[in-house]
């Protein structure tokens, strides 16, 4: 199954995430093809594997991006996550073989992001300089993640695009039913697209702009930390002061 859009590494190879069913019990991992020579010919990654649930639903809609120390970093969708974590619902590793020729070969511990957010797919785009952009809901602006799972479109910010993102501000408000949010810098801005389903309207393409995009020599202060101080999923998340 093809997953999010491809990504181009700094060293010009294309990297595609897909997700693969394996095996007898047809097991969903997830794996990378890339191109070093503009798709005529393909190789394909190891695999990315997480243990899935009795559904047999486990890892799901990964997406790759190049992180500033040269590794490749993945986000994924954890289908079987706990829902007495809030930091359950995204998936990471990393892997080596940016560079062309060599193997891209991912870590084999897959471990939660620690993200406390809602279930949804990530999306990571590059801003100016060396900060970059993730795109999920976030679970402190709905109080019913675990009925709704992916209710708003939100942005996190990292100056290193690894496993570091911090959660900025959220593009729709609370109660509005998003998914697959897609975002570019484009002209000193932000544009986001993803699915809304509001209450007189059914999974229409959703548009947003922010601008000016963040300031790449600036540091900020965004909403809240990565962690929500309530773990308690019953309820509204609180936020961290």
């Amino acid at each position: 199954y093809p997953q999010s859009k491809p990504w181009v590494l700094s060293s010009g190879r294309i990297i595609a995430p897909f997700i693969a069913r394996v095996g007898d019990s047809g097991e969903p991992v997830g794996v990378f093809l890339y191109t070093d020579d503009d798709g005529a010919t393909w190789e394909m990654s190891n695999w990315i594997r997480w243990p899935a649930d009795p559904r047999g639903v486990g890892i799901w809609e990964i997406h790759g991006s190049e992180q500033n120390d040269g590794r490749v970093r993945v986000f994924a969708r954890n289908l079987a996550y706990d829902q007495s974590r809030p930091d359950s619902v995204l998936l990471t590793t990393t892997g080596t073989g940016i560079a062309k020729g060599r193997p891209l070969v991912f870590d084999e511990e897959v471990r939660y992001a620690g993200l406390q957010s809602c279930q949804n797919r990530p999306q990571v785009f590059s801003l100016r300089g060396t900060r970059s952009c993730l795109l999920m809901g976030d679970a402190s602006v709905d109080q019913s993640t675990r009925q709704l799972p992916y209710l708003t479109a939100s942005m996190y910010f990292s100056r290193s695009s690894g496993n570091d993102y911090a959660a900025g501000p959220a593009l729709t408000p609370g109660g509005v039913h998003c998914a697959y949010p897609e975002g570019i810098e484009h002209d000193g801005g932000i544009y986001i697209a993803f699915t809304g389903e509001y209450p007189d309207d059914y999974r229409n393409i959703v548009g947003a702009k922010v601008d000016p995009s963040p300031d790449p020599d600036r540091f900020y202060l965004w909403p809240r930390r990565r962690e929500l101080s309530s773990r308690d999923w019953s309820g509204p998340p609180e936020l961290v002061d």
